[in-house]
């Protein structure tokens, strides 16, 4: 069980980056390109709102693993700290910043689920470990970090983050180990 949910937490750590940056990137181009030039200025609450997916996928395992040990009312626990982390970020966000507070709010109940959810995990077997997003977190951060201070055309940092992720992707042998292993796993036999 550990394996797996390691390798599971590689392979939705490096997803989940690879697509938050990349929506982060290119927000305002997608709002337009499916909504219209009218909601160019939601792009800015879009890139903001992408990365509670990256929360929530990364949470996922946590959340599937309370789930198979029984532990729906854990899991309650961690929707019910999340959506109380929202309500208190909108309280406190919406007012100054507005659409751009909610998005941030909906962050970090996302946010909430995902610490909450792993930390209710403790003392399972195959407990995630935080440690096997690190790889896919740091690139993230980095890449992060070099658009915010290059500032280029959105599809072509969108084009710069895939490639640089994709040998992130290279370097990182866990990755692969973990696409064979989630690729082989076999639904467990019943007793």
């Amino acid at each position: 069980m550990r394996g797996l949910v390691a390798a599971s937490v590689s392979v939705t750590s490096w997803v989940g980056a690879l697509t938050a940056v990349v929506l982060w990137v290119v927000a305002e181009p997608i709002m337009v390109l499916v909504f219209g030039a009218n909601f160019a200025s939601a792009g800015g609450d879009f890139a903001i709102l992408v990365w509670s997916g990256l929360f929530v996928l990364a949470s996922g395992n946590a959340r599937w693993l309370l789930v198979a040990s029984k532990r729906q009312t854990s899991l309650l626990t961690a929707q019910v700290v999340s959506s109380g982390v929202t309500l208190a970020a909108c309280l406190i966000l919406v007012p100054p910043f507005g659409s751009a507070g909610a998005s941030a709010s909906v962050v970090a109940g996302s946010l909430a689920l995902w610490l909450s959810a792993h930390a209710l995990t403790a003392g399972l077997e195959g407990r995630p470990r935080l440690s096997d997003a690190l790889p896919a977190a740091i690139a993230c951060a980095l890449l992060c970090a070099g658009l915010l201070i290059w500032k280029p055309e959105p599809w072509t940092g969108a084009g710069v983050a895939l490639t640089l992720l994709a040998l992130g992707l290279l370097i990182d042998r866990a990755f692969f180990r973990s696409l064979r292993i989630l690729a082989n796993a076999r639904e467990p036999t019943a007793p």
